[in-house]
């Protein structure tokens, strides 16, 4: 998984798609978004919730949990 670290580090924000490298058949579908775009992006077809960063032992990156819901629910 060091293409993983690799891929990581060289331009991962705000990015989203399949890594070529990836060693999984299907190949799966990564996303990486900072927190202030992220929530531009929901906020437009749902409204926000609840929003939680959880920051990842060891990495760059952090964990978002996202508590959405659908126009009629607002």
């Amino acid at each position: 998984m060091s293409y993983v670290k690799e891929e990581l580090r060289s331009s991962y924000r705000n990015s989203e798609g399949i890594w070529e490298k990836d060693h999984y058949s299907p190949k799966r579908f990564f996303s990486f978004f900072d927190e202030a775009l992220l929530k531009k992006a929901v906020s437009g077809l749902f409204a926000v919730r609840g929003f939680r960063a959880i920051p990842l032992e060891d990495n760059e990156l952090d964990f978002y949990g996202l508590l959405l819901a659908g126009e009629q629910e607002s």
